[in-house]
């Protein structure tokens, strides 16, 4: 799966690199820069698919005074307003052109470039910009049923959500199941699916939990307890009881 995922990078990589041939060239003819929401130079952003970031490419005064367009490509996100991979700005007075792109929930490295062509040549520059994990800060767990039988299966959807935008893809999430027996905590029945247990784009784990391992007190509920990081590194926590018929 490496090997694959490298593959898909040399390859994207070598798209945004110019060709060995006369008609593309790097330089200080167009600079890109990549901005947070106040302006300022950035390097990274938090995949939380909400984060805004502004691509503000600036012309040399040594260009082509006909060009009027500057291209941009994303390797991901999406352009403000704008549907596809590519998009082309207008240069204002000050030779430059800007454009919004939002971050996706997912932690990954993003690459720009923005291009112009004048005298049959292009010229272009590129950047790139880290993405940081966007933790949940409130876990809610929606299980199947809470009332079991035994032996039982329960399928239990849990979601990972924040105050300010999604949680990133593939966050994981930790799952205990116990009873309190003379006061001790004492793990009982057994869970699926476990190796999955990381979000899906819409903030979603599902695991299924299983009553048929011949341990549960009958007299007891099962506590279930999901676990999960959140942006601080504190572990946060959220459990329900299933009863047991």
């Amino acid at each position: 799966m490496r090997h694959n995922y490298l593959i898909i990078v040399y390859i994207f990589i070598s798209f945004f690199s110019c060709n060995n041939d006369d008609d593309n060239y790097t330089g200080d003819i167009i600079i890109l820069e990549v901005q947070d929401d106040s302006g300022q130079s950035t390097d990274s952003a938090l995949a939380n698919g909400e984060t805004l970031i502004v691509l503000t490419a600036k012309i040399s005064p040594n260009a082509d005074n006909s060009i009027q367009n500057i291209e941009f490509n994303k390797s991901d996100g999406k352009f403000l307003g704008i549907a596809g991979a590519t998009a082309t700005r207008p240069i204002n007075e000050n030779g430059t052109a800007s454009i919004i792109v939002k971050v996706p929930n997912k932690v990954e490295r993003l690459f720009f470039n923005c291009k112009v062509s004048f005298n049959g040549k292009e010229y272009f520059s590129e950047a790139a910009l880290e993405t940081n994990r966007a933790y949940p800060d409130i876990l809610i767990i929606e299980p199947s049923t809470i009332n079991v039988s035994i032996p039982a299966t329960i399928i239990l959807n849990t979601f990972l959500s924040r105050s300010d935008g999604d949680v990133s893809e593939e966050t994981a999430a930790n799952f205990t199941a116990y009873q309190i027996i003379n006061g001790v905590n004492v793990e009982v029945g057994r869970f699926t699916n476990l190796n999955n247990a990381y979000t899906n784009h819409e903030g979603l784990i599902t695991v299924n939990f299983h009553t048929d391992t011949n341990d549960i007190d009958t007299s007891k509920p099962v506590v279930i307890k999901v676990t999960a990081f959140n942006d601080l590194q504190e572990i946060i926590e959220k459990q329900i009881n299933l009863t047991i018929n």
